[in-house]
């Protein structure tokens, strides 16, 4: 989390010397603060979704899920880093497109292993799966279009 800190206090620092004239290249500071947020969202929900589904289905005689934070999500969070850094120093590229293409599809799949679609006997745990699916479909496809 400290890590997490100083990246966003770099990109406010970095976004004020932007707007002061200090063009050290322009949109990076909003792009490494947006990747920040993006991966505090990967990170934290990875946690707390599978947790609350796996509760509700121990509970209701529902199936297991995986494990949180398993060698799949790992390294699913290691390769979202890796195409965000992409993405902070080139983004207006192909390159960076297709890196949060295959981003997103993995957080897709990552997403299916805690199988969201069964629980949708309790609402407050349905709504978790479906709110990260849609932020996370959205945000990658934004930053793959170099949009926001």
């Amino acid at each position: 989390m400290l890590i997490a800190l100083a990246l966003l206090v770099a990109a406010n620092a970095l976004f004020h010397l932007e707007a002061a004239g200090y063009a050290i290249q322009d949109g990076l500071a909003v792009r490494l603060s947006i990747s920040v947020m993006a991966m505090l969202v990967a990170l934290i929900v990875g946690r707390v979704v599978p947790s609350f589904t796996r509760n509700w289905f121990a509970k209701n005689d529902g199936p297991e899920i995986v494990q949180p934070m398993g060698v799949f999500d790992k390294a699913s969070l290691v390769v979202s880093v890796a195409a965000l850094g992409v993405w902070i120093v080139i983004a207006e590229s192909q390159v960076a497109g297709g890196c949060l293409v295959v981003t997103g599809l993995l957080h897709l799949v990552r997403l299916a292993r805690w199988r969201g679609w069964q629980t949708t006997g309790e609402g407050l745990v349905t709504i978790l799966h479906v709110a990260y699916f849609v932020a996370r479909n959205r945000a990658d496809a934004a930053r793959s279009l170099d949009v926001g």
